[in-house]
């Protein structure tokens, strides 16, 4: 019988990252699948590798063809194929364990011809940050939508967050060109002749930025790669202007705000002796191009003039001031004698200067602070961080506190990566803030980019973190939190059949809840049902085996977080019929953000705002959330949110599985567990 979903993976010169891949699509709970794997050639291991996992897996077929290239692999991965549905994953990247279940279950259920998701940027060595080329258009969930109807999807360019209804695929007859940057072709054609799309908010991909040089990535400004970057937005544009209307406007746009500034870009930064082809590239390119002021940037509307009307110089210096090269330096690389334009002004110093690496001088980092939180023993500051996009790619980024004599390495982690500028989670421990309370120190950001280092001082002591609150009637949780242009506390009531208490007890976890609850259950990301326990004498009992056999959501991290909660007999009975998960609708109804003082919490010392850090609240803040529409809305669903009230921070091996319980940054009882390799 033919599998539900074929997968279709290409692999070439890939052997370090193919397992990974491979393993994340066989871990998926969707298990009606094949995996394809062409070998287009692969100079290294990667046909044996998957002739390894072919042979323990029958679910996995290999392809060993010539090399022809990423598009023509896929084709000929989709020819062999024979589910109802197919999808495409790079031989580099992670799939989430859900993903194809997600996406294929909507499928089933709306009838569309095609499912596609949101996507992590996965950078190695700092994680997963959202990427920026899916968020807007991955913002929220819709449903047998189109990009008529939601034109931003306009920015969805690439294959692989997608399931395709193979009928559908095989009506237009759907084909990858020969050349880099294939997707946009077909994706463009098939959004436009889909009936109907599905688009989630959730993330169904991890796209891997590789370290190494040879990424087609990291080698977007040779030559060869913007040749085939030109031709794909020729191609493109055939299809966008058939269309006509909006979606061609915007799509004049999208190519004039990306594309015409990285060959802008490479102008700058590019080969100098590739430097007349790329002009002419960069030419063609923006004189086949009508960009509206609707949907481009001002800057990107004067680079694209410029080429235009062949001044190359001159889109170059506007194009790196756009990437944060200070105007002076910018100019310096087109004054100098063999103009070299790597770092703007460092290689000037290396190569004019005869400065050695150790001699050069740290630069000026600018950061800020844009959030404070306490909770659980823990302050989380979050810094955010301007440096040239190109840099903060390949760059690392640590934080310490700098007192007296002494240094102390903090924990830090890029939580995203947006434009010119990194947002970077530091976290302090109470007891380091206890021990240091009588010291001055300072909140130091460090960014490093091979041997040239940006360091900034962060403006944020003592006295700005705010302390935790205690509140007499003990009916209150308290979260103090400072954020850009406001000052606040997180508040949440907390009523008595709220409070539980949770072990782990040998093999089990063990909830202890208010009797009155019938059911209490581990909420668990779509389209995965929870997992639901009776309530016996204030006991629901969850065996640890089944609890981990729930995968994690990040396959870098392999860590899951998981709301526990109590409910209703009816909502434990339309579980067990529909997999949807409220997980959502318990993180915004478990925290409430009430700013400044409460008439039935008492005067809350929470307006301060660190020396030094703009108070202008930052574009773009979301409106408060409907706590109460979303409580109102759990009261429905049968759904109780709990907070713990006894629990040990400490992590639990079992197995092969690191476990504990802990409160979530929301209030709400939450269990972790991640895989020990």
């Amino acid at each position: 019988m033919p599998p539900l979903l074929s997968v279709i993976v290409p692999a070439y010169g890939v052997g370090e990252y193919l397992p990974a891949c491979l393993d994340s699509v066989l871990a998926q709970t969707l298990t009606d699948l094949e995996v394809i794997v062409v070998d287009d050639g692969s100079p290294d291991e990667s046909g044996e590798i998957a002739d390894d996992f072919a042979a323990v897996d029958p679910r996995v077929r290999v392809l060993h063809t010539s090399n022809q290239g990423l598009g023509p692999a896929r084709n000929e991965g989709t020819r062999a194929a024979t589910g109802r549905y197919i999808t495409f994953a790079d031989s580099d990247d992670l799939i989430p364990p859900r993903a194809y279940e997600l996406m294929v279950s909507s499928l089933e259920r709306t009838g569309s011809d095609i499912a596609a998701g949101n996507t992590w940027r996965y950078i190695e060595g700092k994680g997963n940050v959202q990427s920026w080329t899916h968020a807007e258009a991955f913002a929220e969930t819709r449903f047998q939508t189109h990009i008529r109807e939601f034109p931003t999807l306009i920015r969805d360019r690439m294959v692989w967050n997608k399931v395709y209804r193979r009928s559908f695929w095989d009506e237009h007859g759907f084909e990858f060109p020969a050349i880099r940057y294939e997707d946009y072709p077909v994706t463009l054609a098939a959004h436009l002749k889909a009936s109907s799309v599905d688009i989630f908010a959730e993330k169904v991909y991890h796209w891997r930025q590789r370290l190494a040089e040879d990424s087609i990535t990291q080698r977007s400004l040779e030559l060869d790669n913007l040749t085939d970057r030109v031709a794909s937005a020729e191609m493109t544009l055939e299809v966008a202007d058939a269309e006509g209307g909006e979606i061609a406007e915007r799509i004049h746009g999208y190519f004039t705000d990306i594309d015409v500034i990285t060959l802008a870009t490479a102008l700058a930064e590019g080969a100098l002796q590739d430097r007349q082809a790329i002009g002419q590239l960069a030419v063609r390119l923006a004189r086949r191009l009508s960009p509206s002021k609707d949907w481009t940037t001002p800057l990107a509307r004067s680079i694209h003039a410029a080429l235009v009307r062949g001044d190359l110089d001159g889109a170059a210096v506007l194009a790196e001031q756009r990437r944060g090269g200070a105007v002076g330096d910018v100019l310096r690389t087109f004054l100098e004698p063999n103009r070299v334009r790597h770092l703007p002004g460092l290689a000037a110093n290396l190569v004019f200067g005869g400065l050695k690496a150790p001699q050069i001088k740290a630069r000026t980092l600018r950061s800020r602070v844009t959030a404070v939180t306490r909770l659980d023993g823990m302050t989380m500051i979050q810094v955010e961080s301007k440096l040239r996009r190109l840099l903060l790619d390949r760059a690392t980024i640590t934080a310490e506190l700098q007192c007296e004599q002494r240094t102390i390495p903090l924990a830090a982690n890029v939580a995203a990566l947006d434009g010119q500028r990194a947002t970077t989670e530091v976290q302090v421990p109470d007891a380091l803030v206890e021990q240091l309370a009588d010291t001055p120190y300072q909140l130091m950001m460090q960014i490093a980019v091979g041997p040239v280092t940006w360091v900034g001082e962060v403006t944020i002591g003592r006295g700005e973190i705010p302390d935790p609150v205690e509140l007499p009637s003990g009916n209150w949780v308290v979260v103090s939190q400072w954020r850009r242009g406001s000052s606040s506390s997180w508040i949440r009531l907390v009523r008595g059949q709220s409070v539980a208490r949770a072990e782990l007890s040998d093999d089990e976890l063990v909830l202890h809840v208010a009797p009155e609850h019938p059911f209490a259950a581990v909420l668990r990301p779509e389209p995965s049902s929870p997992l639901i326990r009776p309530v016996v004498d204030g006991e629901a009992r969850f065996p640890l085996d089944e609890v981990l056999e729930d995968p994690a959501d990040d396959p870098v991290t392999s860590r899951a977080y998981r709301d526990l909660v109590a409910i209703t007999a009816a909502a434990a009975e339309r579980a067990a019929a529909d997999s949807s998960s409220t997980a959502a609708l318990v993180g915004a109804a478990t925290g409430v953000r009430m700013d400044g003082a409460d008439a039935q919490v008492g005067a809350l010392e929470t307006d301060v705002v660190p020396s030094g850090v703009d108070d202008e609240p930052p574009a773009g803040v979301p409106e408060q959330a409907d706590v109460a529409g979303a409580e109102r809305a759990l009261q429905r669903a049968g759904v109780t949110p709990l907070l713990l009230t006894e629990y040990s921070q400490e992590q639990v091996q079992y197995g092969d599985h690191l476990v504990r319980v802990r409160r979530s940054t929301s209030c709400s009882a939450e269990l972790q567990h991640e895989i020990v390799y």
